[in-house]
């Protein structure tokens, strides 16, 4: 699924997004970066935690994370927060 969002009829964020059957996998989220000081990468994220809720999904799966990676930092600000380890989930804040 793809979902896109518009300002003034030109697209400044997208999000790919596989539907599975316990919640929302963000494959990937792709913005304008001339658009940057909007947050639209948080933005798309709030959108797929509403659009899990109304689809009564209980999760939504931001992908991998790598620590200390810069661009990667927006994940660890979304609570409550679990990593995959070893097949288990862990919670980390």
């Amino acid at each position: 699924m793809f979902f896109k969002f518009l300002n003034k009829k030109r697209l400044v964020a997208a999000s790919v997004i596989d539907i599975l059957s316990d919640g929302i996998s963000a494959v990937y989220n792709f913005y304008d970066p001339f658009e940057k000081k909007r947050s639209l990468g948080k933005y798309l994220i709030l959108y797929l935690v509403n659009y899990a809720a109304e689809k009564q999904l209980p999760y939504l799966y931001l992908g991998y994370w790598v620590k200390g990676c810069r661009k990667m930092n927006y994940k660890i600000k979304f609570h409550p927060l679990e990593i995959l380890v070893d097949g288990k989930w862990l919670r980390i804040n």
